[in-house]
């Protein structure tokens, strides 16, 4: 899946270059979950990244030019993580549903007497805060390696080896709960958790209905908002029938992007469809939906291709950065004015 970028941008001069090129080839199988989507984070002087697919992060090492893995758990079955034949085997000799790996002797290598193989079931995919922490959908059991999603559950690293890769324990995860009824069994297509400690998660589900390659798969498209003390506040969103898409309603959600300003953004696959809410769960409208072109074509707003990138970034002046992925090439859209935004308040008689 070739590698990543990181590039020094220049946005007054509008100019960019590339600083270092790392191979995802070089880590098989944790490439394919970098590629898909990550989380920088940083910690004791490392930048980690940490895989958005599956719970996986590799250090990068920029004195030799490579990312080196660290640590990671797999979904039933070993999905998403890439268990060497040694574990798999293992997993299947012991019957076991899923592992954990944290490099202790700092080769990057997933060495079989690094292995744990614990009695819980995760779901991705994930999203990861700045103390390490996962967040997963968690399943009470698994029919034929297919998990049955019954929450949402936050994993803390229960320690640090000796080269600061984090150790998990999936039997002392945390629940976030309950699930809404109508969405048992459903794994979460995306999950954020903003500087408030609210927590947000995006789900497709129900018998397929409506039009298009994705949208056509499903018939329920659901986010829903937990507190900071991990209680359901809302849920919010529905399914189009049609080829686009009215107020409140989704096609098939990939993921979800970012909180800027007290709002989630959830990507939508099909029709370059960024949503938007509040905290409040009151509907905002979508990126792109309405864009000032000063003399440029409209296409310039428009995304060509399934969106299964991007990501939002607040500046510290406010403003925010929308990067769009697009056909072999990412879009990079500044939004003013997002800070300024009033939320009217009152009392409504029925």
């Amino acid at each position: 899946y070739g590698g990543i970028m990181r590039m020094q941008v220049d946005y007054a001069k509008k100019t960019w270059r590339p600083m270092e090129i790392y191979l995802t080839s070089d880590i098989p199988g944790f490439g394919l979950g970098i590629v898909v989507g990550l989380y920088i984070r940083h910690k004791d002087g490392q930048t980690l990244l940490c895989s958005k697919a599956f719970p996986g992060i590799v250090r990068v090492d920029a004195e030799n030019g490579k990312l080196v893995p660290m640590s990671a758990m797999s979904f039933p079955g070993g999905g998403g993580a890439p268990g060497t034949p040694e574990v798999m085997a293992k997993m299947k000799a012991d019957n076991k549903l899923t592992y954990q790996w944290a490099d202790s002797n700092g080769n990057g290598q997933m060495d079989l007497d690094e292995v744990s193989f614990p009695p819980g079931v995760m779901t991705g995919p994930t999203y990861v805060d700045d103390t390490l922490t996962y967040y997963m959908g968690c399943a009470d059991s698994a029919w034929q390696w297919i998990p049955l999603n019954t929450g949402l559950a936050y994993y803390r690293p229960q320690g640090f080896t000796a080269n600061g890769a984090p150790i998990y324990d999936n039997a002392k995860q945390q629940f976030v709960g309950p699930l809404p009824e109508s969405l048992l069994g459903k794994g979460p297509a995306g999950i954020w958790r903003d500087d408030q400690g609210n927590m947000f998660a995006a789900f497709n589900g129900g018998n397929a209905a409506g039009m298009g390659f994705w949208a056509g798969r499903v018939g329920d498209n659901k986010v829903v908002k937990y507190t900071p003390d991990d209680k359901l506040q809302w849920v919010v969103g529905r399914h189009s029938l049609t080829g686009g898409a009215g107020p409140g309603e989704m096609r098939y959600i990939w993921q979800i992007i970012g909180a800027p300003h007290g709002c989630v953004a959830v990507s939508d696959v099909e029709s370059s469809f960024v949503h938007l809410w509040d905290t409040d769960g009151l509907w905002v409208g979508r990126l792109l939906e309405n864009p000032v072109l000063n003399g440029l074509p409209s296409w310039v707003f428009q995304i060509k291709c399934e969106n299964f990138g991007g990501s939002v970034y607040t500046e510290k002046d406010g403003n925010v950065l929308f990067f769009a992925s697009n056909e072999n090439n990412v879009n990079v859209f500044r939004i003013r004015g997002w800070d300024k935004f009033q939320r009217q308040q009152g009392s409504l008689k029925l």
